[in-house]
């Protein structure tokens, strides 16, 4: 795959200057290569260690530095979405193991504690005769003596019927869920 993007004169400067220092940090970063001819058209290409994706995130970096953002801040979508990655690449080893469910279930359960700041979690599993959904593993970050953990039946309704992972910085508090009932006896 190959992606062509047109950048301004002071912009390609930028990434061409001190021997193309900017360029070969993308490059390394993106496992792409990236040329920029002599009408500042940037070709940005896979290499055999890169794909798609990484071609993609080169062009949005290059983008970003096009476009007036600091050099800094552009290569910071790239740590982000490398750490996003990792992340989605060590749940996925986890879920493959071959382990016991309860296993595998808490060592998603941590690599989630370990990237999200959350104060409690929950994984549940579907009961497939029942068709309700089974907590399955509980995690507090810091459980407080004698704290129980409840679940609200809003967010478990939520999550069964459009089959979608909640993240909420503040249930109580957010919009989703101000008509459930179990919500505001938390």
């Amino acid at each position: 795959m190959v992606e062509y993007l047109k950048i301004p004169v002071e912009r390609a400067k930028l990434l061409l200057a001190n021997n193309a220092k900017i360029l070969k940090q993308i490059e390394k970063a993106t496992k792409t290569k990236v040329e920029i001819d002599d009408e500042n058209d940037v070709i940005i290409s896979e290499t055999s260690d890169s794909d798609q994706f990484l071609v993609w995130k080169a062009r949005d970096v290059i983008k970003a530095i096009a476009r007036g953002f600091e050099v800094e801040v552009a290569f910071r979508m790239l740590e982000e979405e490398n750490r996003i990655l990792i992340i989605l690449s060590q749940v996925a080893r986890a879920l493959i193991s071959v382990e016991p469910l309860e296993d595998t279930l808490n060592k998603v359960m941590d690599l989630i504690f370990k990237h999200i700041k959350a104060h409690r979690g929950c994984l549940m599993l579907l009961d497939e005769d029942t068709g309700e959904l089974i907590p399955k593993v509980f995690r507090f970050k810091e459980q407080e003596e004698g704290e129980e953990f409840r679940m609200s039946r809003t967010i478990a309704n939520k999550v069964l019927e459009e089959k979608v992972a909640i993240l909420s910085s503040d249930v109580q508090a957010d919009p989703r869920f101000r008509d459930g009932e179990s919500i505001r006896i938390m």
